[in-house]
């Protein structure tokens, strides 16, 4: 449970508010029953002070009047402030009223009645009652914070489950990518939750509508492209093999050749970059294709060291051959001429891991996220001897990210750089 996170601020918040609330709501209630209590008591004394005032004939009458009193009751009888009567407990003074007094450190209700100068003061004892009135105050205390925390509770169980739908819509919306369209975020019974995700869908469709327009496009001009460039490397090539041309031609063809070629091959990668892939494909075997494709690479890196151990995802035989090759071409291109390049396919918990392990210059921590953008090429490779566009890398995280996975870059064992490729384990 994260303090910051909003359930939990509006648990806490409802909990402290209730905490005020309950408290002097109780606090309300306490103070009005005991006030009602003590008001019910004195109107009792009273009709008892005024039988007294009504029986009272003098001092003679004092002995009869004795008889008639009940034994838990305290009765004075003043003319001016001369006392005339006393009876009970304690001595009730001559200014007392109709009101809670303490006696003798305990606590008393009197009524007062006066008739033809003569005051009558009737009390009783109020330690029972005001024992009943503490347990009452403890009783709604100790139900006090209890009380409050189940609000909190309360709460933060709704706020929970609103914010459920929602994080399920984050963590769809997380694992959505670019390059697998027509997904759609499924909203919850919530109608508040529905109308966001319905918004979100709607949002997701004109962007898919727009990078597949763009797509289009781009697919377009390179297929466009792809003739003229196959005449002119034609028609160069056909040059060279008349072999017509003297040494200074010849090498300006050969150029123009190879650069032919690397546009025919930026094509491609533009192509790649910008196919749809399929929804779920079903899982294949790794280890046979880790092989095979391995071997298509000895000769272009004859020190590569295949190291697989059975293992089986979710992807397409053409995006895992694509991915490969573009980790292998890269190692290719910046790892020392006959230093040693390493393949790696294995399954652990975390998923599948495919990795490749070269020893040329290695990649600074600064640009390890960068490099994985589109036509991307960092200061130590944007020579034309590299051969590269910046798309292969680009390529493999759209891949791996389309089936759940992801690529990073740490430093090999050699001090190159390794590419570690991890996609979800359906073994």
């Amino acid at each position: 449970m994260r303090v910051g996170s909003h359930r939990v601020r509006i648990g806490l918040a409802a909990f402290f508010s209730a905490l005020v609330v309950i408290g002097f709501a109780f606090a309300g209630m306490a103070g009005y029953t005991r006030r009602a209590s003590i008001q019910a008591g004195i109107d009792t004394l009273r009709p008892l002070a005024e039988d007294i005032a009504r029986d009272y004939e003098g001092p003679q009458s004092i002995k009869e009047l004795k008889r008639g009193l009940p034994k838990d009751v305290a009765v004075a009888i003043y003319q001016v402030s001369e006392r005339l009567f006393q009876w009970g407990d304690v001595t009730i003074p001559y200014d007392a009223g109709t009101e809670e007094r303490t006696f003798d450190d305990e606590e008393w209700i009197t009524a007062r009645f006066e008739r033809n100068h003569v005051r009558f003061l009737v009390g009783r004892s109020w330690k029972r009652e005001n024992h009943s009135q503490r347990i009452f105050l403890y009783t709604l205390t100790a139900f006090w914070i209890p009380l409050a925390g189940f609000v909190g509770l309360a709460a933060y169980a709704a706020a929970a489950g609103m914010f459920r739908s929602l994080e399920t819509l984050t963590r769809q919306a997380a694992a959505l990518s670019a390059a697998v369209r027509g997904v759609h975020l499924d909203g919850s019974d919530d109608n508040e939750i529905q109308a966001l995700s319905t918004e979100l869908n709607g949002m997701l469709d004109r962007i898919w509508s727009e990078v597949g327009r763009r797509d289009r496009l781009v697919a377009d001009i390179a297929h466009d492209l792809r003739t003229p460039l196959t005449i002119i490397r034609g028609r160069l090539e056909t040059l060279l093999l008349k072999n017509q041309l003297d040494a200074a031609a010849s090498r300006s063809v050969r150029i123009a050749v190879d650069e032919t070629e690397r546009l025919s091959g930026l094509l491609e990668l533009i192509l790649e970059s910008g196919e749809t892939k399929v929804l779920s494909p079903p899982p294949i075997e790794l280890e046979p294709l880790v092989i095979s494709t391995a071997g298509r690479w000895e000769d272009q890196l004859p020190n590569l060291t295949v190291s697989t151990t059975p293992a089986s995802a979710s992807i397409t035989v053409s995006e895992i051959t694509r991915l490969m090759d573009n980790l292998l071409d890269n190692a290719r291109r910046f790892a020392p001429t006959g230093s040693r390049v390493k393949l790696e396919l294995r399954e652990d918990p975390d998923g599948v891991i495919l990795a490749v392990s070269d020893a040329g210059p290695g990649i600074a921590l600064e640009d390890r996220e960068r490099i994985f953008d589109r036509f991307v090429r960092l200061e130590d490779s944007r020579n034309r001897g590299t051969g590269g566009f910046g798309l292969g890398l680009a390529v493999c995280r759209e891949i791996a990210r389309a089936r759940g996975g992801d690529i990073t870059i740490t430093e090999s064992d050699a001090g190159g750089a390794k590419f570690t490729v991890r996609l979800p384990s359906v073994g």
